[in-house]
C-alpha cells in the first residue's frame, strides 16, 4: 500500500435526525485519482464538507495528510495543502480571469508575481489565455469551470478535491480538465473527486468507491467493481421483440437492471438457459462502469 493521504474512519454524520454518513471508513492513497460515486443524498457532498473543512462529523475521525483538519494549528497547514473545487463554486464576476487567479494565489501565500506567472501560465494550459483580460461575467459555463479549476491548482496542492467538476461542460472543456487531472495525478498529487458523469470517471480514475444512504458500499479499482460484479451480472440481446418478451418470461422482474431496446441486463437467480439460439442473438460478457455502478446500487437497494 502507497502513503495515505486521506483516511476517513468509522465516520459518522448527523443532521438532527438524519443519518447522513453510516460508519464510514476508506482510505485514498498519494497519486491516485479517487472517484467518489453515488445517487443524490448518498452523503457525498457532506463527505467533501468534512474533508475540506466546512463540516466536523458526529462521530469518528477524518485525517488529511495524517493531521486533523479540525484542530486550530493543523487546519490552517491542511488548508494551504488542499485545492477544492465544488460544484457550486463562484468566481468575482466583475474582475478578469487572470485577476482572479492572481487573487487566489496571493491568498495562499503566493507573490503577485509567481501568482501572475502560475496564472498565466494555467489560463494558457486550459486555453482561456485569449479571453484572460475579459471580465468573469462574460465567460461560458464550461470557461468558468476550467477557471474554478485552475484556481484550486494554482498553490500547486498535495491535494485536491473536486466536487462534480465537468457537470455540464462542452468536449473541450472536460478534456482539458481530465488531462490536467491526468497529468497531476503523474506528479504525485491526490485526487479525489466525485461524479454523475460515469464515463469520465471510467476513463480517468485508478480507484473509487461506491456510497449509498450513507453507507459505503464498495471501495477499490476499477478492474476489482468489474471482477465483483460481472461474476453477478449478464447481459443479453434478443432477436426482437417478441423473443424479449418470451425472454423476460424466464426471469425475475426484480432481478432486472436495465431494459435498452432488445437487451436485457440482470442479476440472475437461477440457472439461464445460454443456448436460446431461437431467441438470444448474443450474450454480452463485458459492461460499463455505468451498468457496474447500477448493479451495486440496485442490489443494495434489493437487499433493505
Amino acid at each position: 500500500m502507497g502513503e495515505i493521504k486521506i483516511r476517513l474512519s468509522n465516520l459518522n454524520k448527523y443532521y438532527n435526525d438524519f443519518h447522513v454518513l453510516d460508519n464510514l471508513s476508506l482510505t485514498v492513497e498519494k497519486g491516485k485519482i479517487f472517484a467518489y460515486l453515488g445517487p443524490n443524498g448518498a452523503g457525498k457532498t457532506s463527505t467533501i464538507k468534512l474533508l475540506i473543512g466546512l463540516s466536523k462529523p458526529s462521530s469518528g475521525e477524518v485525517k488529511i495528510l495524517d493531521k486533523n483538519p479540525y484542530g486550530k494549528k493543523e487546519a490552517i497547514i491542511v488548508k494551504e495543502k488542499i485545492g477544492m473545487m465544488l460544484d457550486s463554486a463562484t468566481m468575482y464576476l466583475d474582475l478578469t480571469g487572470l485577476e482572479n487567479l492572481i487573487y487566489w494565489g496571493e491568498l495562499y501565500g503566493l507573490s503577485n508575481k509567481k501568482s501572475e506567472k502560475i496564472a498565466n501560465e494555467l489560463m494558457d494550459t486550459l486555453k482561456l489565455s485569449d479571453w484572460k483580460n475579459s471580465k468573469v461575467s462574460h465567460y461560458s459555463h464550461g470557461m468558468k469551470k476550467r477557471l474554478a479549476f485552475a484556481r484550486a491548482i494554482i498553490h500547486n496542492p498535495e491535494i485536491i478535491i473536486l466536487d462534480e467538476p465537468t457537470n455540464g461542460v462542452d468536449f473541450e472543456s472536460r478534456e482539458l480538465i481530465r488531462e490536467l487531472i491526468k497529468k497531476l495525478a503523474k506528479e504525485g498529487r491526490t485526487v479525489f473527486f466525485s461524479s454523475h458523469d460515469l464515463e469520465e470517471v471510467q476513463k480517468i480514475c485508478t480507484s473509487l468507491a461506491i456510497i449509498n444512504k450513507g453507507k459505503l458500499l464498495f471501495n477499490g479499482s476499477l478492474q476489482d467493481l468489474q471482477d465483483k460484479c460481472l461474476e453477478k451480472e449478464i447481459s443479453v440481446v434478443l432477436k426482437d421483440e417478441i423473443a424479449l418478451k418470451k425472454f423476460l418470461k424466464t426471469i425475475e422482474e426484480k432481478t432486472i437492471i436495465k431494459i435498452d431496446g432488445n437487451m436485457v441486463s440482470f442479476i440472475p437467480t437461477k440457472d439461464i438457459d445460454l443456448n436460446q439460439e431461437d431467441i438470444v442473438s448474443h450474450w454480452i460478457k463485458e459492461s460499463s462502469i455505468e451498468s457496474l455502478y447500477k448493479n451495486i446500487i440496485s442490489s443494495n437497494e434489493k437487499n433493505e
